[in-house]
């Protein structure tokens, strides 16, 4: 991966945690993770497919762990 691959992914991936953070906001009773899930099914559907039902699936935590934060990142193209 080029360094305007790593650089593309980690903007978009920057824009994707804002999306999670306002979603938290606007419905703070969910859990964080809800959130995240939710947010990467309509940002990249084929990365939240990838990561469902496994150790990385975030939907049933509260908090995101670095290694789910490091997979998305890594694999957002």
């Amino acid at each position: 991966m080029t360094i305007e691959e790593k650089y593309d992914n980690a903007f978009a991936y920057v824009l994707f945690l804002e999306k999670v953070k306002k979603a938290k906001e606007e419905f703070p009773k969910f859990r964080w993770g809800q959130h995240y899930w939710l947010v990467l099914v309509k940002e990249n559907e084929k990365l939240a497919r990838k990561i469902y039902g496994t150790e990385l699936d975030p939907y049933p935590l509260n908090i995101i762990n670095e290694e789910i934060h490091r997979f998305v990142l890594e694999n957002w193209r």
